[in-house]
């Protein structure tokens, strides 16, 4: 049921965006020099929402099925696919920031290839649809859902306003800054993704059985591991900005300055926002 939900939904956004693809353009770029670059990029990640939705589908029920090292032998298998074709595509292949977006599709469908071979190894899940009503009801899957849901979409408006508020006070200088705010936003999801993956199956598990010192452990060494390795993160990033700046391919002159003023403050929004996403899924068990 969760597939094929996925599977939906993923076909909804990808004919949506499609059709849309113009008017979300003129919301989410209003730089005349990068349109050219932005609409071949958006038009194939907005094709990368099927494979996308169902790789994060799989993943979790092969972690939750009692194999949470293919699922990590996946995700390292497709980033290294993912880097390789980037150079391939957009440096030998002439295909520009389009082959960026190409070689992210292509590791959702290789991340989705790996993982699906559990299902057919004896004492695993089974793919099947039957009634929903007969397992849980759709009123519990809504509820469970909804807060992961809403914070998404409120996250993806918080990065419109972000991408709008940098062109329109500091132009392209600015958005540069943005885009490397968010690179290193994407690397700390790293630790933060890995932690969150934890936390949902076997939190669910000891919500379950009514284990509340098995939920407090379960927390405190999440956070514990997360904490150890944001810190770090962000200690680095605040006492060497213009060397991280240089390890990103930051050249331009006339951006530097916004960049390395710009990365000490985020790195504190990098570590609120990993305690934030890891506190939802503890709220939602609780039906809170």
């Amino acid at each position: 049921f969760s597939l094929l939900v996925s599977a939906i939904l993923g076909i909804v956004v990808a004919i949506g965006g499609l059709v849309f693809v113009d008017p979300l353009l003129d919301i989410l770029c209003k730089s005349d020099n990068l349109r050219p670059l932005a609409k071949p990029f958006m038009t194939i990640t907005i094709l990368s929402a099927l494979p996308q939705l169902l790789m994060y589908t799989l993943q979790q029920f092969v972690a939750l099925d009692g194999s949470p090292k293919l699922v990590t032998r996946a995700v390292m298998v497709g980033n290294v696919v993912n880097i390789v074709l980037d150079v391939v595509l957009m440096k030998y292949l002439g295909m520009g920031i389009a082959g960026a977006a190409w070689a992210t599709f292509t590791m959702y469908i290789v991340c989705c290839i790996m993982v699906l071979p559990h299902f057919r190894k004896s004492n695993t899940l089974r793919l099947h649809l039957a009634k929903i009503k007969t397992y849980v009801s759709s009123k519990q899957i809504a509820t469970l859902g909804m807060p992961l849901f809403l914070s998404t979409v409120l996250i993806s408006l918080q990065m419109a306003c972000y991408n709008n508020i940098a062109t329109t006070y500091l132009g392209e200088h600015g958005l540069y800054a943005l885009a490397v705010c968010l690179q290193l936003f994407a690397f700390s999801m790293i630790v933060l993704s890995g932690t969150l993956r934890t936390i949902q199956p076997v939190g669910a598990i000891l919500k379950g059985i009514g284990d509340t010192r098995g939920m407090q452990m379960l927390l405190t060494k999440a956070y514990c591991f997360m904490a150890a390795g944001l810190l770090v993160y962000a200690i680095a990033i605040t006492l060497l900005p213009t060397q991280i700046a240089a390890l990103l391919g930051v050249t331009d002159q006339a951006s530097l300055p916004h960049v390395t003023k710009a990365l000490p403050a985020f790195s504190l929004n990098i570590i609120m926002q990993a305690l934030l996403y890891n506190l939802m899924p503890i709220y939602q068990f609780y039906g809170r």
